[in-house]
């Protein structure tokens, strides 16, 4: 991934500007630290495609999508620690405690591995809460890979992918990249083995949104709505990303948008200003809008409203 600017405080990035922390020149996935820690890069995702089922008699719905990292990250550092598994934050009022998946990775990897955990970890939170761009999901692949450095377990992302499933269906996807197609719960991941560089402005409201409400209204007008033809990763590389709107769906937009109806408001907004389609990423709250480059993205932010109540970054992703 290549660096973008500095995080802008402002509601909306303004013209030219690329908002939020982004994966910076040189920059590699893990760092060692001249204290003997380790810093990893923890990026966000963006769902291409999206095809999901009806749910299945465990509770789970069968999905299958494409999938990109995006530059976007939250930036996790890991140290030895005197005793017991310690996590700050620097986003105030993000649970620390062991509900929080970074807790829970370390824990699971201390298990495996059969040691204690005894660690002081620090999270630099960028990637919006409750934004359908899995945030928590590779934060916790962040720890898996800091300690797997750390403890000097001998594992490749390969061998983390076992554990890494434990832990949610999402968090397999960010052991690999750049574009993965993911399936099942989604803890079966298959690299494509190809980059899809591309541009994209996604735009978060301030209200986030509950995956398993949007799964419960995805399941009420499941009789409803018209299933979509499923996509190959080889089929969607055959479009440029400002143009492959025609092969790009996500199945839960339609009941994403009947639980936050003003998703549908800030998509009319996206299109106005000139994107060419919308979709949401996951389950929302995040919409994404692709480009073939930076100016064009750029122009699409430049011409949206600063009274939308929503948060727009400028990322770009597909590629190493």
């Amino acid at each position: 991934m290549r660096q973008g600017k500095a995080e802008t405080s402002s509601g909306l990035a303004g013209p030219g500007q690329i908002a939020g922390r982004q994966w910076l020149v040189g920059e590699p996935r893990l760092s060692r630290l001249e204290d003997g820690g380790v810093r990893v890069v923890a990026p966000a995702k963006i769902n291409l495609t999206l095809w999901v089922g009806a749910r299945r008699e465990d509770g789970y719905h069968p999905v299958e999508s494409i999938v990109a990292l995006v530059s976007l990250v939250d930036r996790l550092t890991v140290q030895a620690g005197a005793k017991g598994c310690e996590l700050t934050c620097s986003q105030a009022g993000l649970a620390c405690d062991q509900t929080n998946l970074v807790i829970r990775a370390a824990r699971a990897m201390a298990e495996w591995v059969d040691r204690p955990v005894n660690l002081r970890m620090h999270l630099e939170k960028s990637i919006p809460v409750g934004a359908g761009l899995g945030g928590g999901s590779s934060d916790a692949a962040a720890c898996l890979l800091a300690l797997s450095d750390l403890w000097q377990t001998g594992y490749d992302n390969q061998g983390l992918t076992e554990i890494a499933a434990q832990l949610g269906s999402d968090v397999p996807l960010f052991l690999n990249g750049p574009i993965s197609t993911v399936r099942g719960r989604g803890e079966v991941v298959e690299p494509v083995g190809f980059e899809w560089p591309f541009w994209a402005v996604l735009l978060v409201p301030e209200e986030q949104i509950a995956t398993a409400e949007v799964y419960h209204k995805f399941d009420e007008l499941l009789t409803k709505a018209a299933d979509v033809d499923r996509i190959d990763s080889q089929h969607l590389g055959l479009y440029k990303p400002e143009t492959a709107g025609p092969v790009m769906f996500n199945m839960l937009t339609e009941a994403a948008f009947a639980v936050l109806p003003r998703l549908a408001q800030l998509a009319e907004e996206l299109l106005a200003a000139g994107a060419k389609a919308v979709q949401i990423s996951g389950s929302g709250s995040a919409l994404v809008c692709l480009f073939n480059s930076l100016g064009r993205a750029r122009c699409v932010v430049s011409r949206l409203s600063p009274r939308l109540r929503a948060k727009a970054w400028i990322v770009h992703g597909g590629h190493l």
